[in-house]
């Protein structure tokens, strides 16, 4: 009986992530529509008999060269994208297997089982994870997650005394290439493998950087000039370095942040709220690390986590998905040692990190459900609007607050239901001129009109 009771505020705060799971799975498991112009996009280049060159495997010379994430995202659009539902339902259980790896991760790490399966569940209700869960534009961080969580349970398999076998490193050649042809940001498995061998000592972890190194060391001889370049394009995707350390802390204040849903809104507040906020990000990681051990693997794991995402100028939220899962393993390693006091804040933390998670899971089920009307009606729209002529639509939104969703959902989606789209309609804010244009209204729920 006493041990029992010993173990209810850890079974009690376990049931509570299971039900706070519950609720993400109706948010966004019931998700009928779609979060931006990506989805739609990718949904006509599947149709298409050729290939996009973005997912040619042979077109090195493009900044996004992620042709496996492409060639999937084309397969699972022409069986799923018709099926909203199933197809969120596909990436929520996809993030629920990722939390299911790093469980086993965390388990050979030597965490008990309780802890290893709250971090795991933690993991997968972050506010960093529901976004990628929730919208599947982010296949590619899903990809290269799950590779650098395989590599890691095929080197813990190895015993602490030994380096890895031939077929072994072969593996993980392999599962690092693959990364890569799925996303850039997989440059970060070498960066963290290297912070488990500097920590650990061990061979196995040493040879596991290395067989990663060679890879993305290759990657980066063929592709460094076209990822360096890409700052002419204005992108948003240049060389920022002197932005290195406001994203840094971006990056660490956005889970604590529960007003701003996408982290590069954190901006619109005031600055004192960003600066009190981000204080309050470090105090808690201060407090929750056991000393200075704990505090430089904090730093290494951020820096290796983010590190292709900190030295671009723009900054989202996918970008944080294999950093969330570096720092929730590290604060489940330092709950182990933690006294009353620090358990105290890392509850709170997390406590944040759980409430933020339910305001990004609204906001991108309140997103597809206007999708799912305003898609289909704007199609309607331009299609009665051919007997008008060739003038564009130019649409305004009866809800203001909403402009920005139907921006994202109308920007280079090139037809949609059949019906040719293009540049054929700009969404007015209100201060626009709607000259030389149909204008129409759009209603708040998503549906488009026609001027009578």
């Amino acid at each position: 009986m006493r041990r029992w009771l010993s173990r209810a505020p850890a079974i009690a705060g376990l049931l509570f992530l299971w039900l706070l799971a519950a609720c993400i799975v109706w948010l966004l498991g019931g998700n009928p529509g779609y979060f931006s112009h990506d989805e739609l996009q990718w949904a006509v280049y599947a149709e298409q008999p050729t290939p996009p060159i973005a997912a040619d495997w042979f077109a090195i010379g493009q900044f996004q060269y992620r042709p496996l994430t492409f060639h999937l995202w084309m397969l699972l659009s022409r069986l799923l994208f018709d099926t909203p539902r199933l197809f969120h339902v596909a990436w929520l259980l996809w993030g629920a297997g990722n939390a299911v790896l790093l469980h086993h991760v965390l388990r050979r790490f030597s965490l008990p089982t309780m802890i290893a399966a709250t971090a795991s569940l933690l993991f997968w209700v972050n506010p960093y994870a529901v976004y990628v869960h929730a919208w599947v534009g982010t296949l590619g961080d899903l990809l290269w997650v799950t590779a650098a969580l395989l590599i890691a349970l095929i080197v813990q398999r190895i015993s602490k005394e030994d380096g890895l076998p031939g077929p072994q490193l072969a593996v993980i050649a392999l599962l690092t290439l693959a990364a890569l042809l799925a996303k850039e940001a997989a440059l970060s498995i070498p960066s963290l493998l290297f912070v488990a061998w500097l920590f650990s000592g061990q061979r196995r972890w040493r040879d596991a950087f290395l067989a990663a190194a060679a890879v993305g060391g290759a990657y980066l001889l063929l592709r460094f000039g076209v990822l360096t370049d890409s700052a002419r394009e204005g992108s948003g995707y240049g060389i920022d370095l002197a932005g290195v350390p406001l994203r840094f802390v971006d990056y660490q204040s956005f889970p604590f942040f529960p007003w701003a849903e996408e982290i590069n809104v954190m901006s619109v507040f005031s600055y004192e709220r960003q600066r009190n906020m981000a204080i309050l990000a470090l105090l808690i990681w201060l407090v929750a690390l056991s000393g200075p051990r704990s505090w430089a693997a904090w730093l290494l794991l951020s820096f290796a986590a983010l590190g292709p995402a900190l030295l671009i100028g723009s900054i989202s939220n996918q970008y944080g998905y294999g950093f969330s899962a570096a720092l929730i393993g590290l604060g489940a390693w330092c709950w182990q040692g933690a006294g009353i006091l620090r358990r105290i804040v890392m509850v709170f933390g997390a406590t944040i990190f759980c409430w933020h998670a339910i305001g990004v899971a609204r906001q991108m089920r309140e997103v597809g459900d206007l999708q799912a009307v305003y898609s289909s009606s704007l199609a309607a729209t331009v299609d009665a609007a051919r007997a008008t002529g060739r003038k564009p639509l130019g649409l305004r939104a009866d809800c203001d607050n909403q402009r920005w969703v139907y921006q994202r959902l109308s920007n280079g989606i090139p037809s949609y239901d059949g019906v040719a789209i293009g540049s054929r309609v700009r969404v007015l804010a209100p201060e626009d001129a709607g000259s030389g244009m149909i204008e129409t209204r759009i209603d708040c729920e998503g549906r488009v009109y026609l001027p009578d």
